[in-house]
């Protein structure tokens, strides 16, 4: 399996689906408390906003191992510092990466 240079083999996605623009807005003020939180673990946090449903966004957390991710997991339940005001439902999910590939025009 061809992956590019990250080695990150399982992930969480959640799918929050908000009731209110202003909570978006507050839930991305939040990424930055989140980023400054994680220091003792490699990981990739994206957040994407659904195009055709801007109320809707994913989270997707990559880990090198479930080690690391139920760390990060535990480190961020009792995280004070993330708001939990918002009016949304969440779906989560893990799933284990069984292929991929990256690809750059240089590759070539």
């Amino acid at each position: 399996m061809t992956t590019g240079s990250d080695n990150h083999h399982i992930a969480r996605l959640y799918r929050r689906i908000f009731s209110y623009e202003e909570d978006i807005r507050e839930f991305r003020k939040a990424v930055g408390w989140i980023k400054d939180r994680i220091t003792a673990a490699t990981m990739t946090y994206h957040l994407y906003q659904n195009a055709d449903e801007p109320l809707i966004l994913y989270e997707l957390w990559t880990y090198p191992d479930e080690e690391t991710m139920q760390w990060v997991q535990s480190s961020m339940e009792n995280a004070a510092v993330i708001p939990r005001k918002f009016t949304l439902e969440t779906v989560s999910e893990t799933l284990t990466l069984i292929d991929g590939f990256s690809k750059s025009v240089d590759d070539d």
